[in-house]
């Protein structure tokens, strides 16, 4: 079986591969086709084949082991090479099924190859602290003052209708603000993409994700997309916001290449 880390431009690859592929021992080699070299590793059936795949990627300590493995392989590469990135477990029965699958794709693979070329992902998340933000809104001037006191059935719906409006003045800012911020950091790239926004128990910290953006900037735009982040964090850090700035990334955004023979168990 063939394991696909990524496809680079031109063949002539060789000294620069990591001596190390997604199992300990296993080596990193190539297989040309046409223009193109694809990154690959032989890799034992016993381990890759379908049905004990499946069961290892349920083992979240292997697979986090794993993906690491080929994420080192790919970030290695790109340091010096235009790629493209695959997913983590895209496998092939044999070189002759990945040679078949690349001649079919040969153009779009150009394509994808050209419109990546020169420029690097860069990755910015967006968190917001719900309270640091509320607490703000309240000090702006012209915020509306606690409801006075009154009968306490009144006073209850008064403090209802407080909160609600309160709710929905953090999601207009807290959208207000994605959405300025994906812009403005859209405008400096060659081509921008947001993810869904991860959950604190994916991310880690306590405050909520509100952008979850990567953005494929050339390289002598990437000075021009910090001092974005660092303007953005100047005008929002005030009021609960905070910008992170990760990269630079092979394109996995970017690229969008599902060209697996075999799909990896679910």
């Amino acid at each position: 079986m063939f394991y696909l880390y990524a496809i680079v431009a031109g063949p002539g690859i060789g000294a620069e591969l990591p001596e190390e592929g997604i199992l300990p021992g296993i080596a990193v080699g190539t297989v040309a086709c046409g223009g193109l070299a694809c990154i690959v590793s032989e890799v034992p059936v016993e381990i890759f084949g379908e049905a004990p795949l499946r069961v290892l990627l349920e083992q979240s300590a292997w697979t986090k082991e794993r993906a690491l493995a080929h994420e080192r392989v790919v970030a290695g590469l790109a340091a010096a090479h235009t790629l493209l990135p695959l997913k983590f477990c895209t496998l092939f029965s044999d070189r002759d099924s990945l040679i078949r699958v690349m001649e079919r794709h040969q153009e779009a693979l150009g394509q994808a190859l050209a419109q990546v070329r020169g420029a690097r992902e860069w990755g910015v998340k967006l968190f917001y602290d719900p309270a640091r933000l509320r607490g703000w809104l309240d000090a702006e001037p012209g915020a509306e003052p606690a409801p006075a006191a009154k009968a306490a059935g009144a006073a209850f719906f008064a403090r209802k209708q407080n909160e609600l409006r309160r709710q929905q003045e953090v999601l207009v800012a807290v959208r207000h603000c994605t959405e300025e911020s994906h812009r403005r950091l859209a405008d400096l790239a060659r081509e921008a993409a947001a993810a869904a926004p991860q959950s604190p128990a994916l991310h880690g910290r306590k405050d909520e994700m509100a952008l979850n953006g990567a953005y494929l900037v050339t390289e002598g735009g990437e000075e021009a997309l910090r001092d974005c982040v660092r303007a953005l964090m100047e005008a929002y850090a005030p009021s609960g916001f905070d910008f992170i700035l990760t990269g630079p990334w092979a394109p996995y955004n970017f690229t969008r290449l599902h060209l697996g023979e075999l799909s990896p168990p679910h």
